[in-house]
């Protein structure tokens, strides 16, 4: 029995190299949709979560939320997460916890949901939380950003601006076109929803996949009104917002209160407690705490 746990332990140590899994292949650190609908595909070595938080360590993201510590799947799987977030502890990655919206308790917090970002990059990823911290502070500032009446076109845009910061603030580099497709199939298309059913009698159910989708919504002449009219106002609008936002009397308040009471650092996790907690009961928690200890010793993080 001993000599087949450590044969397999050598045979997971074999398995796992820790720097082609920190390698960003040309589509990882982009946004999934194209215009016309195709998906972009990245590469399936590591879940989406553990893949954007590479995309952090290595630049490409300024930050993101991402589901955290989601230990789960095979053993090596497992190990390779372990392994990533030692890696994001030696690169002094910060984060805090992503507050559950709609609660009647402020203090609630969900335990797999965080803001990943480098201490600089701090104040970026709370441009949207400082708008949900407004509101009941300064409504007229707050409307500015999210008018009441979404229905006419001067708010739509201002409504769209303000979603767009954040991918702007997020992504090292994105084109007005990248940026303009991640707001049409994140929201754009559940925005018009009741507007499809009512006029045309179709739900977004109704098509396989979003280029198909795209293909129908351009024929109606949503497309067009999506990147052509709005889109280049969208894009002009964003750099104001953010100036506008970063210029509020209360923003560099709100983000010194930020980092003195929610910020947290990688380097205070423990791999103990999080294989303890969050490692599921089908995997044998004492080995692969042993397995992770190995690689530790003969991996270069």
């Amino acid at each position: 029995m001993k000599k087949n746990l450590k044969k397999n332990m050598k045979n997971v140590i074999k398995k796992i190299n820790i720097q082609p899994l920190l390698k960003i292949g040309k589509n990882d650190c982009k946004p999934l949709i194209d215009k016309e609908g195709e998906i972009i595909r990245s590469s399936k070595k590591i879940d989406k979560n553990y893949r954007i938080l590479i995309c952090i360590m290595k630049g490409k993201k300024k930050f993101d939320d991402i589901s955290f510590p989601y230990l789960y799947g095979n053993e090596n799987l497992i190990l390779k997460k372990l392994l990533i977030i030692k890696k994001a502890q030696e690169e002094n990655l910060k984060y805090f916890y992503k507050p559950i919206r709609n609660t009647l308790n402020k203090d609630d917090y969900p335990d797999n949901s965080i803001f990943v970002f480098y201490d600089e990059h701090l104040e970026k990823a709370l441009f949207m939380r400082f708008l949900e911290y407004i509101k009941n502070i300064d409504e007229s500032f707050y409307r500015e950003f999210y008018p009441k009446d979404e229905t006419k076109e001067e708010n739509i845009i201002k409504y769209f601006a303000t979603l767009g910061m954040k991918y702007k603030l997020s992504f090292l580099k994105i084109s007005d076109e990248e940026l303009l497709s991640l707001l049409f199939y994140h929201k754009y298309i559940f925005f018009i929803q009741k507007e499809l059913i009512k006029k045309y009698g179709h739900s977004l159910k109704d098509f396989q996949n979003y280029h198909q989708l795209y293909l129908y919504l351009k024929s109606k002449g949503y497309i067009k009104l999506f990147f052509n009219k709005y889109g280049p106002k969208i894009i002009k609008l964003i750099p104001d917002f953010i100036k506008k936002i970063k210029n509020h009397l209360m923003f560099n308040i709100f983000v010194e209160d930020i980092r003195k009471k929610e910020v947290k650092n990688f380097k205070d996790l423990s791999i103990f407690d999080l294989i303890d907690e969050y490692v599921p009961d089908y995997i044998d928690k004492k080995i692969l705490w042993q397995n992770y200890n190995n690689l530790i010793k003969k991996t270069k993080i």
